[in-house]
């Protein structure tokens, strides 16, 4: 949980997102390039890539973007004997769309397992350009996760933004599902 995937970041390294304001998809893949079990420390590396929904008009509408967006996010994961603390920060590249600058993320989360198969946490992301005068937003994100299986994942998240440069505030929503691939050993 607490990955850094672009807008809502609790648990996904690939999502879809559909709404009134958002008719936005994205893909990736996530590498765990280290994992102790030992020590709980994991450090995993998920490039996405974020377009608008064919079909939607959505860019028509100015409701997502034009382009895409490159998405490289970087997640450390420490796992402590109640609670689990994730960092991640990620830079984020427009494609097609030299009106949008590159931005940066920055994140910060806390989560607990709440049964055996189930999982809650709390997290905080901030978002800008890199010289802080622009594209700056910040929100706060809950969520929770469950496995329905040992290589499937459902979660769900609602979060809000707590400061933005766009005048009115803004509520995040998503549900997905993730599918583990894991190498045999």
């Amino acid at each position: 949980m607490g990955e850094q995937d672009g807008r809502s970041t609790i648990g996904t390294p690939s999502r879809a997102r559909f709404g009134k304001k958002c008719a936005a998809a994205q893909f990736g893949l996530k590498f765990n390039f280290h994992n102790n079990e030992h020590t709980g420390l994991s450090i995993s590396f998920y490039p996405q890539i974020e377009f608008a929904v064919p079909g939607t008009a959505a860019v028509e509408k100015k409701l997502v973007s034009p382009g895409q967006t490159l998405i490289l996010p970087l997640l450390v994961r420490k796992e402590f004997k109640y609670f689990t603390f994730v960092g991640n920060a990620g830079v984020h590249q427009p494609i097609h769309d030299p009106e949008r600058d590159t931005t940066g993320t920055l994140g910060f989360g806390l989560g607990r397992a709440v049964t055996r198969f189930t999982a809650a946490m709390a997290e905080i992301r901030v978002e800008s350009s890199f010289d802080f005068k622009r594209d700056r937003l910040v929100v706060a994100n809950f969520g929770v996760m469950r496995r329905l299986r040992d290589n499937v994942i459902l979660y769900a998240n609602a979060g809000r933004s707590v400061f933005s440069d766009e005048s009115s505030g803004h509520t995040y929503v998503g549900i997905g599902v993730k599918f583990l691939i894991v190498p045999k050993e």
